[in-house]
């Protein structure tokens, strides 16, 4: 939670993150960081950060407790399945089972997940040539989902930040996202 809301002070701001990390603010800096604090606390009551161990019970408690219509499940493969599962395909697929009954019941929920390498020539890499494949440990993650995305990182040549590649779209077009 410390480094999300470091992240984000200084996304807002537009001071250095490494500055606000160290509280190496500059003079110039305070009216900024100000700003950015109250933007940041204005949201409080409504944000909550779940630390291990993950579970979807623990999910489910935390997510009644705020009342919350969003969920951001950081990452998929991290939480423990209902079950016993040994496997971490079957564990995945469980996982997405009951993450797919807090959106059928109206919360939107974010589900981030790994992607499994590919070996390239100088070795193991993350390069995607069908986003659907990529996810890692199960197919289940993008069956489950009603969009799937894959986040891929620009050349530096192109002088774009990233891609979101939309590989699937349950009611509508793919478009990806620049």
């Amino acid at each position: 939670p410390e480094a999300l809301v470091n992240r984000a002070l200084a996304r807002r701001s537009g001071i250095p993150l490494d500055r606000i990390r160290r509280r190496a603010l500059d003079p110039g800096d305070e009216e900024r960081f100000a700003s950015a604090g109250a933007t940041l606390e204005a949201l409080e009551d409504r944000l909550g950060f779940m630390v291990g161990p993950f579970t979807l019970g623990r999910l489910a408690e935390a997510a009644d407790a705020m009342a919350a219509d969003l969920l951001v499940v950081d990452y998929v493969q991290r939480f423990k399945g209902t079950g016993d599962a040994r496997e971490a395909r079957q564990n995945v697929a469980e996982v997405m089972d009951e993450v797919r009954k807090f959106a059928n019941a109206g919360a939107g929920v974010l589900a981030l997940a790994a992607l499994a390498r590919t070996r390239g020539s100088g070795g193991s890499t993350y390069e995607v040539s069908d986003p659907l494949a990529a996810f890692r440990d199960s197919s289940e993650l993008e069956y489950g989902a009603d969009e799937a995305f894959v986040l891929e990182r620009a050349s530096p040549e192109s002088g774009e930040v990233a891609t979101l590649r939309h590989g699937k779209c349950r009611d509508g077009e793919l478009r990806d996202v620049r």
